[in-house]
């Protein structure tokens, strides 16, 4: 059997303080297709038949109703864009889907002339992504190894742009552990073989990063709401408490990062739901 683990990120923008990388573990069996149809039965409940065209939900737009539908004013209410999102965000429960992600707080970088500040704040940014992408990438091979059958594997499915393509094809390539050539490639692989013994090179996460547009692989979505509302729970954002508490069913402290961590170093977490109601997670 073989599991599709949908990724996607949430904080790329240089102004938003975290940065997190989120994947929604799907099996390829009778679970994808109940979540697929309901991910249909959604846009045909809280989008107008004249806007669905080429729909995808993008969470960002349905939190602060934006974007070229649900910034329709005179045609989509704040409430119904709010259920539209909690509705999204309650998929993971519903369908008892896990959730893995990397987080990476990232750094005021220092203050230099604009003739280079669009290059470093660049650099930097791919270098954010890169590490909650591989935060991300060892918690899916972590819950493969602790929670899949033996003979199970998976494969990674992200967005198909321009930051993911670049970040993620080559953070994969690192921690799949092969030809590795540079200083650059070779740290980052014994920092986070340390940080997870026994975890690294991949193994049980087959193949490349596959790239897809979210109108070809719908549940894209999901993983687009849970990256975002689980920024927005490290960030501690007051006007995004409700999500957090239905996402996490009415467990936010599932979702933080346990113990001390004063320097708000990067991490990952699994994040298991069952038919019990408060969801387990395992964290390093």
């Amino acid at each position: 059997m073989a599991r599709h683990i949908y990724i996607d990120e949430s904080g790329i923008s240089a102004n938003e303080p975290i940065l997190v990388v989120a994947g929604v573990v799907v099996g390829t069996d009778r679970q994808w297709n109940d979540v697929a149809e309901h991910l249909d039965s959604l846009v045909r409940q809280f989008v107008k038949e004249e806007d669905r065209d080429g729909f995808v939900f993008h969470a960002t737009e349905l939190f602060g109703r934006t974007g070229k539908v649900f910034g329709k004013r005179d045609k989509y209410s704040t409430g119904h864009c709010r259920n539209a999102l909690k509705q999204l965000l309650f998929i993971p429960a519903k369908f008892q889907l896990s959730v893995v992600y990397g987080f990476v707080y990232k750094r005021r970088l220092p203050k230099i002339s604009s003739k280079f500040s669009s290059k470093l704040a660049r650099i930097a940014a791919n270098i954010y992504h890169e590490m909650a992408f591989s935060l991300c990438a060892v918690g899916a091979e972590v819950f493969m190894q602790d929670n899949a059958a033996l003979d199970e594997i998976a494969t990674l499915v992200a967005e198909n742009n321009t930051d993911t393509r670049r970040a993620v094809k080559h953070a994969h390539r690192i921690l799949a552990g092969k030809d590795l050539k540079s200083e650059r490639e070779v740290e980052p692989f014994r920092i986070l073989s340390e940080l997870v013994p026994g975890r690294l090179p991949l193994r049980r996460i087959i193949d490349t990063v596959h790239l897809a547009e979210k109108h070809e692989a719908s549940l894209l979505q999901v993983a687009d709401a849970a990256a975002l509302i689980i920024r927005y729970c490290l960030e501690e954002r007051a006007d995004a408490q409700d999500f957090i508490k239905l996402f996490s069913q009415g467990h936010p402290e599932e979702l933080i990062f346990e113990g001390e961590n004063p320097n708000r170093e990067p991490g990952y977490k699994v994040l298991v739901f069952s038919d019990s109601a408060k969801p387990s997670s395992r964290q390093a």
